[in-house]
This record gives structure tokens, C-alpha cells and sequence, in this order.
């Protein structure tokens, strides 16, 4: 744990911008005695982009392991804890989705603007509303055919 910084008043000093901030202004961690991180919000953030700068390859690395992360633990309960397509077991990350039970995900998409690995964190965020499946991406466009869900899906279908 590191060392507990001084608070006066209920504020903290950045040692990054020499300013004492509410305790408010600082992210929380159960690292530090006080609770909070030690650099400010506004501190932490320009320092996060400085070492991203400096660091690319594992600033990248890092973020796909942590969208993925995500993606697997919204995957997995979405299949029962099973994390495979819950219509043909395909259990590779890269080929799974999630997939709208009664269609309309476009729809539903831009109306709360989230896409991709921003869906899957909205969904936690949400407790894991119900109507959506795991799918593999090749059984969502047979579903999506089937059910003629798009304009285009109609010559997919041979029965």
C-alpha cells in the first residue's frame, strides 16, 4: 500500500500539478491508504496518454486483452457459463458474438450508440439485460437469413 498523503480540509495534493483537489476529484483504489489514487483525475488521464504515447505496442496489447477480457465474461453468460455458441458449440473468442434474440440489433445499436467491445462493456453496465444469445458469426448469418433480418440476407437461405 502506499504511503497515505497528506489531506487538509478534505482535499489532497497532486504532486503532478502542485493543486489540492477534493477527494472527489481523485479516482478510487485500494491501493493507497487514503482511497484514492495519488495523481488527480485531469493528472492521471494526461499521464495515461504520455505513457500510451511512449509505450504504443503495449498500450495496444493491453487494451485488446482488456476489451477481450470483456467480451468473453459478457460471451460466457450470455451461453450458460459455457462460452461456445450455444446453436453449434463453436468455442473459438474471435468467431463468437452476441447476438439480439428477436432481431433488430442495428436498430437497437445506434439507438444507444455503443458498437463492438463499447455493446459488451453497455451490457454489464446494464446486468445483463435479457434477449440476446452467444452465437458464432457464422450461425448468426444463417439466423439472420432465416429470419430475413436484412435486405441482402435473402439468397442465404436454401431451405
Amino acid at each position: 500500500m502506499t504511503k497515505a498523503k497528506e489531506i487538509r480540509n478534505g482535499k489532497q495534493l497532486c504532486p503532478r500539478c502542485k493543486e489540492w483537489k477534493y477527494q472527489s476529484e481523485y479516482w478510487p483504489t485500494n491501493h493507497t491508504a487514503t482511497g484514492r489514487r495519488v495523481y488527480c483525475k485531469i493528472c492521471s488521464v494526461v499521464k495515461h496518454r504520455e505513457w500510451a504515447k511512449k509505450y504504443p505496442l503495449r498500450y495496444m496489447n493491453g487494451m485488446r486483452a482488456s476489451r477481450q477480457k470483456v467480451k468473453a465474461k459478457v460471451l460466457k453468460h450470455y451461453s450458460n457459463n459455457n462460452l461456445a455458441c450455444i446453436w453449434c458449440g463453436e468455442d473459438r473468442l474471435v468467431c463468437m458474438t452476441i447476438d439480439h434474440i428477436e432481431g433488430g440489433g442495428t436498430r437497437h445499436f445506434k439507438k444507444i450508440g455503443k458498437y463492438g467491445s463499447s455493446f459488451y462493456q453497455w451490457l454489464i453496465n446494464n446486468d445483463y439485460p435479457s434477449g440476446y444469445q452467444t452465437l458464432c458469426m457464422n450461425c448468426q448469418l444463417i439466423k439472420g437469413a432465416r429470419n430475413n433480418e436484412s435486405a441482402k440476407s435473402g439468397y442465404l437461405d436454401n431451405g
